[in-house]
């Protein structure tokens, strides 16, 4: 394929451990496996989406199986979720590698793991009760806490987070590098850009990298360097700041179950942005559950628990549950952007705090 037609979210994909962008104790963990795999014989890595889970999960599965594909069998649940297909795995999984070598292993990927039926879920929980020593079991999920705890427990975790602020940087100067792009402007240009960049994609790799080839694509219909970056960011500047503000008042108001604030709040989202913010709102969402359930801080979420804090919002296990569900619903029925996703939105966060409203009467 031409370098020029191939997208760089695709062509930068990390290819090595040192590659992946990941905190120090995850890379020890990652690079423990590779030295030990008879250590463990089911990983769960769990991160917010466009994390690199499933990099992560290809690139332990290379190593442990000696670089030998016939032994790497990676699906995906979200499509292939019923209970013939997880029996097919479990039967696979059965037979030796076909690589003689004394710690090869075959390895099973499962992305979207979290979207198992629960006869599927209790058949994979058979197999990691009774795991046989040659085989290597990987979930990928965001959403770890709709898994069963016993599967959660029998696995070794891995959490994910997005880069920081200067991962970020650094990955996105590093590509442009890479590809002699960019390489005219004045250093300070390349760094303000990359910032905006990595800002308006939330610290997500894989988002950061289309916007940024964009960009680059787009050069030469602007002027100045501020134009450039204005374009770079256009659908998160200038009202990025708003909108966040707007999404961390909603999710507050949720978590709060207050019945009747949450109305004209998000009357504020127009009927174009409706898309953008449910899809925020779940992401933030996700990361929140994996921030209190790991103590690991996600950098591409913007409300943490210290904003929480200081709106004097308790972060509830049970209700981040119930505005994850019904966010992840609405995102589901909401393929496009041609559909009323702003009804979707507001819909599910009514859903959402009557629930929670419900479930403060029962308490």
């Amino acid at each position: 394929m031409n370098d020029q037609l191939q997208q760089w979210s695709v062509k930068y994909r990390p290819k090595t451990l040192n590659d992946l962008i990941i905190a120090e104790a995850q890379r020890a963990q990652v690079q423990d496996i590779f030295d030990r795999p008879e250590r463990a014989h089911a990983l769960l890595i769990a991160g917010p989406s466009g994390g690199g889970k499933t990099t992560c999960a290809r690139l332990i599965a290379t190593s442990i199986t000696n670089n030998t594909p016939e032994d790497i069998s990676e699906r995906n649940i979200g499509d292939e979720r019923g209970i013939d297909a997880m029996r097919e795995m479990v039967s696979m999984s059965r037979y030796l590698p076909s690589n003689p070598k004394p710690k090869a292993r075959r390895v099973f990927i499962l992305d979207e793991v979290h979207a198992l039926t629960g006869a599927s879920a209790s058949t994979l929980l058979k197999a990691l009760e009774e795991p046989y020593p040659h085989v290597m079991w990987i979930l990928c999920t965001d959403q770890p806490e709709r898994l069963l705890p016993s599967v959660v427990n029998r696995c070794m975790t891995i959490p994910i987070r997005y880069p920081s602020a200067d991962a970020m940087k650094a990955l996105l100067l590093r590509v442009l590098k890479r590809e002699n792009e960019l390489q005219d402007l004045p250093v300070k240009d390349r760094v303000r850009l990359v910032r905006a960049v990595g800002e308006a994609s939330e610290y997500v790799p894989r988002a950061a990298l289309q916007l940024l080839q964009t960009a680059v694509g787009a050069r030469g219909k602007f002027k100045t360097v501020k134009e450039l970056i204005a374009n770079a960011v256009v659908g998160a500047s200038p009202t990025s700041d708003a909108n966040k503000a707007i999404s961390k008042i909603i999710l507050g108001l949720l978590l709060s179950g207050k019945r009747d604030t949450i109305k004209p709040v998000l009357a504020a989202v127009s009927e174009q942005e409706g898309f953008t913010f449910l899809n925020r709102l779940l992401k933030t969402t996700t990361a929140v559950l994996l921030e209190v359930a790991t103590g690991v801080r996600q950098n591409g979420a913007y409300f943490t628990i210290e904003a929480a804090g200081k709106l004097g919002v308790d972060l509830d296990m049970d209700r981040l549950a119930i505005i994850h569900g019904a966010l992840a619903e609405a995102q589901a029925r909401s393929t496009s952007f041609t559909v009323d996703a702003r009804a979707l939105l507001i819909n599910a966060c009514f859903e959402a705090r009557n629930r929670i409203v419900a479930l403060k009467v029962k308490s």
